[in-house]
């Protein structure tokens, strides 16, 4: 901008302003989402998709094992099941959630990690390596 040059027209910020109402959702949206990690009650069933949400509450609140909890009046079960990697000096976790939707319907989110499909954790491939 230059030195004394008064701006007539801002469409930019005009169209900026006009989207606060939506921003202001987002950003209480986001709030309530990182408030639920403490306080489960806050969870609503929507939220049951998002597994790194869920995973986190479950951290917070119950530890890094397997286990259930109730969320926005549904039980959500967790399994967690560690795999070697082929040498066995570190381990990929497999995190599963189950739940039975408000409509009845089963339902999963699932994080599989690289290490449940080498050969270790093969018992067809599992040759020539240490225990």
């Amino acid at each position: 901008m230059k030195r004394g040059y008064t701006p007539t027209d801002a469409p930019a910020a005009e169209a900026y302003l006009e989207q606060g109402d939506k921003l202001r959702k987002q950003v209480a949206e986001r709030n309530r989402r990182a408030q639920a990690v403490k306080d489960p009650s806050l969870i609503l069933e929507s939220d049951l998709l998002d597994h790194r949400l869920i995973d986190s509450v479950f951290i917070a609140n119950m530890g890094a094992g397997s286990g259930s909890m109730v969320l926005a009046g549904i039980t959500v079960r967790k399994e967690v099941i560690g795999y070697k990697s082929n040498s066995g000096k570190s381990t990929g976790w497999r995190v599963r959630f189950d739940w039975a939707g408000s409509d009845g319907q089963p339902r999963h989110s699932e994080t599989i990690p690289l290490e449940a499909d080498n050969r270790r954790n093969d018992p067809d491939r599992n040759w020539g390596l240490h225990e």
